[in-house]
């Protein structure tokens, strides 16, 4: 801006100053145009981000859905091993004279107990998870165990119990999960056992 005449000029002159440094600011500092074809990322990388956070989420479920189905099995195995022992002393001694082999009749009716219990906590056990066997200390001072010894030696039970039929329906199904269909057909695999003597 050029100055002209007297003072009045000067001082219109430096009232147009700071106008201009303004416009000047404002063209500088103006917000770019957006590139058209930038446009839309934001939705994909939100997409990404959203399955990202959906798989954490499904995957978190299904170990607790895993571990909590475990702890179950753990509690119900614990107690029918528990409570088919118990039935084996209380079978040999109320055995009636009609019995002839004591110890196999008490094997029986310890795996209907084991089985009872393990229902009644919401486990399927069948006859095949339910084991008679012999708790012995060998040469070394370790025990060991014989999971096929004769009637009258017996003096532990075995109770296991599966979750592993790739039939949903079955009461031995394999643990449905979210996480673990995405990638593969049916469950998660499952097993407890406990002895007791």
């Amino acid at each position: 801006v050029h100055a002209f005449g007297r003072r009045g000029s000067a001082r219109h002159t430096r009232t147009l100053g700071p106008i201009m440094n303004v416009r000047l600011a404002s063209r500088w500092w103006r917000r770019p145009e957006p590139n058209p074809a930038r446009r839309g990322v934001f939705l994909v990388i939100a997409a990404l981000c959203l399955a990202a956070v959906m798989t954490f989420v499904a995957f978190s479920v299904d170990t607790g859905i895993i571990s909590l189905t475990k702890t179950r099995m753990q509690n119900a195995t614990d107690s029918a091993a528990l409570a088919a022992a118990m039935e084996i002393t209380e079978a040999i001694a109320n055995a009636g004279a009609d019995v002839g082999d004591v110890f196999a009749y008490a094997q029986t009716q310890a795996t209907a107990k084991a089985i009872e219990v393990a229902e009644l906590n919401g486990v399927y056990v069948n006859d095949a998870g339910v084991e008679f066997g012999r708790r012995y200390q060998d040469s070394n001072g370790a025990y060991q165990y014989d999971w096929n010894p004769v009637g009258y030696k017996v003096n532990c039970v075995k109770v296991t119990a599966h979750r592993n039929n790739p039939n949903k329906a079955a009461p031995d199904a394999e643990v449905p999960g979210l996480f673990t269909g995405m990638f593969k057909t049916g469950g998660t695999a499952l097993s407890a056992s406990s002895i007791s003597y």
